[in-house]
């Protein structure tokens, strides 16, 4: 007999609000987060708040470019991504 042990989390309320943006960076042509956002390299993508902090801490967050409601890109996040004109396509 062998033992799994499966960890999941209960997703919360998630907004229907999308008041932040994620542009990736990546190499792919485009990707798709866990929550069904989808995200084509270059290209402004508008998220809710639950998903932007979420794509923020993940260990992906380093691909994309971060906008708060602002149009500003947190302080974090400008640290560690280059825009996407500064990247070859």
């Amino acid at each position: 007999m062998r033992e799994l042990r499966v960890t999941a989390e209960k997703v919360g309320h998630r907004p229907r609000a999308t008041t932040h943006q994620a542009i990736y960076l990546g190499s792919m042509r485009q990707v798709t987060d866990d929550f069904g956002n989808v995200f084509t390299r270059g290209v402004a993508t508008a998220l809710n708040v639950h998903d932007w902090q979420r794509l923020a801490n993940a260990p992906a967050g380093s691909d994309f470019l971060l906008l708060a409601p602002g149009g500003e890109a947190t302080a974090s996040d400008a640290d560690r991504s280059s825009p996407p004109t500064a990247r070859s396509a």
